[in-house]
């Protein structure tokens, strides 16, 4: 006598697994994107820069959106600036201005690279 597995259980099975393994996201939570601009996305910077709301900002920007994390409230730091960073490279940014003291907002921006952000460079550097 041959034993055979009913496909019902069978099937079962495979979603019991699949929902187990679902269960374990490391990033869980929604990121909300509030777009600002109507410019298109001409290149993507490697390397997304991010300035609490208390830093003096020496350059000329263009808004991008607010990105705003629901995450859950016992998310890390480097998860939440991870997800900043990631949603501003998403949408063409070069960095995150105002970033909220608990990381869960700030407003996504596209650097003006022209004389006065060189000349703050420079500065900086010297």
């Amino acid at each position: 006598m041959k034993f055979r597995i009913p496909h019902f259980i069978l099937l079962s099975s495979i979603y019991l697994f699949a929902a187990g393994c679902q269960s374990y996201i490391p990033y869980q939570g929604d990121t909300i994107f509030t777009s600002t601009s109507q410019e298109p996305c001409l290149g993507r910077e490697s390397e997304i820069q991010i300035f609490p709301s208390s830093a003096q900002l020496d350059f000329n920007y263009q808004k991008i959106g607010l990105i705003e994390l629901k995450l859950s409230p016992n998310s890390n730091k480097e998860i939440k600036i991870d997800r900043l960073k990631h949603e501003a490279w998403k949408n063409c940014a070069d960095a995150v201005i105002h970033v909220s003291t608990d990381y869960n907002y700030g407003l996504a921006i596209r650097i003006e690279k022209d004389a006065r952000f060189f000349c703050g460079i420079s500065r900086k550097l010297g």
